[in-house]
């Protein structure tokens, strides 16, 4: 298009050349979750309207989540910085195996008073296995680990059956 409109050859080499001199060098983009403007509000929400809680309200609180970890290499593209005809230097390769060599799934949590278990997962989480996970693993380490507030607990159970 440029070579046609102003009578001039331009390559790709001069294109990317100037990008960089502009300080606009390539990159792989991060991955972030997709979050709806909804869920975004609600949680600025949560935030604004717990921002000023004591230490004593906080304590009550349990986090979780579940984690993937491969067992080989990355899913995503993985970037090296290598001399020329170095590609097969072991230094500068990135190792496989067949298959994807497999990952483990685990479901964690923590709260103010330390990490709680992880429990593997095996196969696909679904609402069922989630709700084995809370009844079997989560609850009995949070009546284990956490000595309940019983103010802050009644305070919550009044307002919620208002």
């Amino acid at each position: 298009m440029v070579s046609n409109q102003y009578d001039i050859k331009v390559s790709a080499s001069i294109i990317k050349r100037r990008l960089c001199d502009a300080k606009l060098n390539g990159r792989i983009a991060k991955k972030k979750p997709h979050v709806p403007k909804q869920n975004i509000a609600k949680r600025l929400t949560f935030a604004k309207s717990h921002r000023g809680k004591d230490d004593k309200w906080w304590r009550n609180l349990l986090w979780s989540d579940e984690s993937k970890f491969n067992r080989f290499s990355s899913d995503g593209k993985v970037y090296v910085r290598r001399p020329l005809n170095q590609e097969n230097n072991p230094g500068y390769t990135l190792k496989t195996v067949k298959h994807g060599g497999g990952n483990v799934i685990v479901w964690g949590c923590f709260s103010w008073y330390g990490v709680g278990p992880l429990f593997r997962i095996n196969g696909i989480m679904n609402a069922e296995m989630y709700k084995c996970i809370l009844k079997d693993v989560m609850l009995p380490y949070a009546r284990n680990e956490m000595p309940l507030d019983m103010e802050i607990y009644a305070r919550q159970r009044s307002k919620t059956y208002r």
